[in-house]
């Protein structure tokens, strides 16, 4: 029983089963989502697009026609579903040694999860979501608050783990050159999984996010704030 549990933990993650000496396999995440629940009845929400906005709308429409906004929808899937961190390793600018870098993609899950967000590949990650970054910070000692000389500001950044120099977003989150045939392409980012960031919403104001505790309408201003777009 124990062991069984243990994994479906291990596979809930994307963590890398070694089926003999050569051959290694990794679940895909998408296999065990949690779904959305809706408020109202045992339906699910999905995104639909509207007339006037998007929205997510219940799977028993038009019996139920409970809806909730999209920054709501993404805190529920993380909420429900934590939010991966994946790892890999590129060539430092300045002193050319290999040293790893690591970021949460939160676009990458969510197009797993909802057909509405395939294609998109702008998708937040380190320095996009501070709530988030506050836990990237906790979590590794090489990423912290520096400033960069190109964009004349400073963010939430990876730091080279041999001379300590700013491994910068464009070449990380905007454009990783290393993983993007696996966060674009072939769709295979669990091989690059680290950890997950996990949500416990402890009232209606408050969540521990990973054991940092947030306002929950703090969170649901940054979700917006980015995606309003949508």
């Amino acid at each position: 029983m124990i062991d069984s549990l243990l994994k479906k933990l291990l596979f809930f993650r994307g963590f890398k089963k070694k089926t003999n000496k050569k051959e290694i396999k990794y679940v895909k995440k998408s296999q065990f989502f949690n779904r959305i629940s809706c408020d109202k009845c045992n339906g699910n929400y999905i995104m639909r697009t509207g007339k006037y906005s998007d929205f997510a709308g219940c799977t028993n429409y038009p019996k139920c026609k409970s809806i909730i906004k999209v920054h709501d929808y993404v805190f529920k899937y993380i909420e429900e579903n934590g939010v991966d961190i994946y790892k890999w390793n590129k060539i430092c600018w300045k002193c050319k040694e290999l040293t790893c870098v690591y970021s949460y993609y939160l676009g990458y899950e969510l197009e797993e999860f909802d057909e509405y967000f395939s294609g998109e590949f702008w998708t937040p990650g380190l320095g996009d979501l501070p709530f988030l970054d506050v836990c990237m910070t906790r979590k590794f000692k090489t990423i912290k608050f520096r400033y960069s000389n190109t964009t004349k500001a400073g963010y939430i950044s990876n730091g080279c783990i041999h001379c300590g120099a700013l491994q910068g977003k464009n070449y990380v989150v905007d454009d990783p050159h290393e993983i993007m045939g696996s966060l674009i392409h072939k769709k295979d980012m669990e091989k690059y999984w680290y950890d997950t960031i996990m949500v416990n919403t402890i009232n209606d104001k408050i969540v521990d996010i990973d054991g940092c505790i947030y306002n929950k309408c703090d969170v649901l201003a940054e979700l917006k704030s980015y995606y309003k777009g949508y």
